[in-house]
């Protein structure tokens, strides 16, 4: 395994000076004496010459320039693709810098040497321009690129890699890659000079800014074939995405009062474990924490105060669908406090202040699981409505309210408190209060378009500008067309993905064993639905693939 500083040096030199973003500072001082020197330095010559061929393994890179340079600021700007492990030997022989590989130049390869505009001379002049030179140690000077797009990287340190996988036949984003990119400031990045192969590139956020990729940690956005280059292709767009392959585990038990136990596990849960204690103590429902899904409460039977209870936990799922390795034995004291805290409301979907239509159901999650009798309502005053509906408890601290009908226009609501009680009987605690704006269903929009013809079904994704969940529709395959009704008037955010294993979610996929992602449609789309409107997108969304430039 390579060492992780090395690699991160690597990645980060190698990157910097491709998108000549080097930062060199000068540290000598310009000769005394003179005029001041006002020309900005330039290459005179190289060894080997740009677009020299039948180059030996064993050559030492040489660039001359035309007057004496300040050497750090030259040191920091060099790159050379494809990097090699080791990194770079440098020796200044007057205005000469010969630049060696610790490792032979790999045979019937196109190099690239980048001096980047960075470099400066004694005067501190930067040159016009960054300046590149090509050779090759085959018979011809390749011409073959890799080009493509990042997605959701904006303002984020994104490095792009790209593996010839005849060299390298399973690599791993944490690897060193030979070519080694940053992206642009739209997402976009290059690599020329390529040989004929067969390449895999893979991006990783480096949110810790140590250049290497921590599995399970960063965002690493997985492409949806490899290419197999002849010439200048475009890759389909990267979507960077988080992918946790790490099992869940509880990891502290703790008593709160003579009826809860908290479970804290290493990460957010999907859903509430099972659970199960020693000595007979019954749990009776279990949930997930409202403000905090890496916690669970266990509801029990009273507790024996002091007493060391055993607390098996089984059927663990993160929220990325990982299992557990194996079930969890933790102990804890029995407490024999009694709850006198009362409950309260963490969360509200719609969120106060959205815009809903009449039909909307409204879902409360509170802090804690509550009696599952309680009578709730709504409280009629002059400046509060009760509509009419049903109540349902969906999980033991969420409560789930379907109107007949909500009435159109400003709406205030407020919950009737004393009678939603917890499990120890506390009512609940503050008041909640709940604005929402209702439109009719006849102020409603609809938004439809095209894709191109696929034979794999097509998922359409619709964003809301202002937040709420993601609506979807699926384009059968062989199909073109889609349409979403029932849109709230606003801005919505349109792209897709070609669904290949027709689960209906889009799989991100794995750097190994290596499976693809599912292709993302090479555009986002803005499109503003409006009210007893039939918005039309005209362009149609492309199907992704890898084409050639």
């Amino acid at each position: 395994m390579r060492d992780r500083a090395k690699i991160g040096n690597v990645w980060r030199s190698a990157a910097y000076a491709a998108l000549l973003l080097c930062k060199g500072c000068a540290s000598q001082a310009p000769p005394s004496g003179g005029p001041p020197d006002k020309m900005p330095p330039r290459v005179l010559s190289t060894i080997p010459a740009s677009d020299s061929v039948r180059v030996g393994t064993d050559t030492v890179i040489e660039v001359e320039f035309n007057e004496s340079m300040d050497r750090r600021s030259v040191e920091r700007s060099i790159f050379i693709a494809p990097r090699q492990g080791g990194g770079l030997s440098l020796k200044w022989k007057g205005r000469r810098l010969q630049i060696r590989q610790s490792e032979p130049l790999m045979p019937d390869r196109t190099y690239r040497v980048t001096i980047g505009a960075e470099s400066k001379d004694e005067y501190r002049n930067r040159m016009i321009g960054s300046y590149d030179f090509v050779f090759s140690t085959g018979e011809t000077v390749h011409r073959g690129a890799i080009s493509g797009r990042v997605r959701e990287g904006k303002g984020r340190t994104v490095y792009v890699g790209a593996f010839d996988l005849e060299i390298e036949s399973d690599p791993h984003p944490s690897d060193l890659a030979p070519y080694v990119t940053l992206i642009g400031d739209t997402g976009s990045y290059s690599f020329p000079g390529l040989a004929p192969s067969t390449y895999r590139v893979f991006a990783f956020e480096d949110a810790d800014d140590d250049q290497v990729y921590d599995s399970g940690v960063e965002r690493l956005a997985v492409p949806p074939e490899d290419v197999t280059l002849d010439s200048a292709w475009v890759l389909p767009d990267l979507v960077l995405a988080n992918r946790d392959t790490v099992s869940p585990r509880p990891v502290t038990a703790r008593a709160i009062d003579a009826r809860r136990i908290r479970l804290k596990f290493d990460e957010a849960i999907g859903s509430a474990p099972d659970v199960s204690i020693s000595d007979g103590l019954v749990v009776e429902t279990t949930h997930v924490d409202g403000a905090d899904s890496s916690v669970v409460y266990a509801v029990t039977s009273p507790q024996a105060e002091g007493n060391t209870y055993r607390i098996e936990v089984t059927a663990v799922e993160d929220a990325h669908g990982n299992e557990a390795a194996a079930d969890t034995v933790l102990t804890v004291k029995g407490d024999g406090r009694v709850d006198t805290r009362g409950p309260s409301v963490v969360r509200t979907r719609p969120r106060d202040g959205a815009t809903v239509v009449s039909a909307t159901p409204i879902v409360l999650t509170f802090d804690e699981a509550m009696h599952p009798d309680a009578a709730p309502a709504w409280v009629a005053t002059d400046s509060t409505v009760a509509p009419p509906g049903s109540w349902q408890w969906t999980r033991p601290n969420e409560l789930q309210f379907a109107p007949d009908e909500l009435p159109v226009g400003e709406l205030s609501l407020r919950l009737e408190s004393r009678t939603i009680v917890d499990r120890a009987g506390n009512a609940l605690k503050p008041v909640v209060d709940l604005m929402l704006e209702v439109v009719e269903e006849r102020d409603l929009g609809t938004v439809f378009g095209t894709t191109e013809p696929s034979s794999d079904t097509v998922v359409m994704s619709l964003y809301p500008g202002a937040g709420g969940d993601v609506l979807e529709t699926v384009v059968a395959a062989g199909d073109t067309m889609f349409t979403v009704e029932r849109l709230l008037p606003g801005p919505y955010r349109v792209t897709g993905f070609v669904d290949l294993d027709r689960d209906g979610a889009w799989f991100p996929g794995r750097a190994r064993p290596f499976r693809p992602s599912e292709p993302v449609l090479g555009r986002v789309d803005t499109v503003d639905a409006r009210a007893r409107w039939e918005t039309g997108i005209e362009e149609p969304f492309k199907i992704p693939t890898t084409v050639r430039r």
